[in-house]
């Protein structure tokens, strides 16, 4: 069976996982190839329970998931626990990560449910990244 629509992750929030469509888009757009040769690194903000980091964590693309509702991030710290290529991090809405900056090539919003991304997370691109 294929459902081609987004599917809510949880009742309490507007957060879900994409379509397949959507997210396919989206991973065609980041230039993967590039990433996977240069080693670089993709900062995925409400990452969710972790689907589309697992996708890339397979390719073995070094992945920083960050997600604020702590039984999410739960769900994506267990489920992605076998690659060595990711991390999670459950942060509250307030937490600024830690991150030196410009350590990220690309920064992806996962989940739909992002209303402002804070400016901080922008210092966290290298010069040639993007968002």
């Amino acid at each position: 069976c294929y459902y081609d629509g987004d599917i809510p992750l949880c009742s309490t929030s507007t957060k879900v996982l994409l379509a397949p469509a959507t997210l396919g888009k989206l991973l065609s757009e980041l230039n993967l190839k590039a990433l996977i040769q240069q080693e670089g690194c993709i900062l995925i903000l409400s990452g969710g329970t972790g689907y589309s980091t697992a996708l890339l964590g397979e390719m073995g693309i070094n992945c920083v998931m960050v997600e604020n509702q702590h039984h999410l991030a739960a769900q994506a710290q267990e489920g992605l626990k076998s690659y060595p290529s990711v991390t999670v991090y459950p942060l509250s809405a307030k937490d600024e990560p830690l991150f030196p900056s410009a350590s990220f090539d690309v920064i992806v919003v996962d989940g739909g449910a992002v209303q402002v991304i804070p400016q901080y997370y922008l210092g966290y691109l290298k010069s040639s990244g993007y968002m």
